[in-house]
């Protein structure tokens, strides 16, 4: 929002509240609170996804497919089921989709900050530059 695309992140935004109402509509029915955290899940990543794109075309910074999303999203899923494996050695019975999710929320937030103090760096590194 620093970089003067305050109407693009307005339509993202409203983009993902509309996407959220349908799937919430769609999921719950289905799914009960698992679904309502799978839409929450999945429209912090539309919205996250959207928004890094638009950075990185502002700014100017390479994401990498694999090492920057696929390898992230594996190792969080296998951490996920190590987890649930080491729940249920311990007598609770946690499912890894539930556990998958909330890492990958926790990771999604990782990143976008990692992100941002990328970007700040960068910002501040060209007003070192210019001055």
């Amino acid at each position: 929002k620093g970089i003067g695309e305050q109407v693009y992140s307005m339509w993202v935004n409203i983009s993902d509240s509309l996407l959220s109402v349908f799937l919430v509509w769609l999921l719950i029915p289905r799914m009960g609170i698992l679904g309502y955290a799978v839409v929450i899940v999945a429209m912090e990543g539309y919205n996250f996804l959207l928004s890094v794109i638009r950075l990185s075309q502002k700014v100017r910074f390479k994401i990498t497919p694999i090492s920057s999303v696929v390898l992230p999203l594996i190792l969080t899923y296998l951490s996920a089921a190590l987890a649930e494996r080491l729940f249920r050695f311990g007598g609770s019975g946690v499912s890894t989709l539930w556990l998958f999710l909330k890492m990958l929320f926790a990771l999604s937030i990782l990143v976008a900050a990692y992100g941002l103090i990328s970007a700040l760096k960068a910002r501040g590194r060209k007003t070192k530059a210019a001055t």
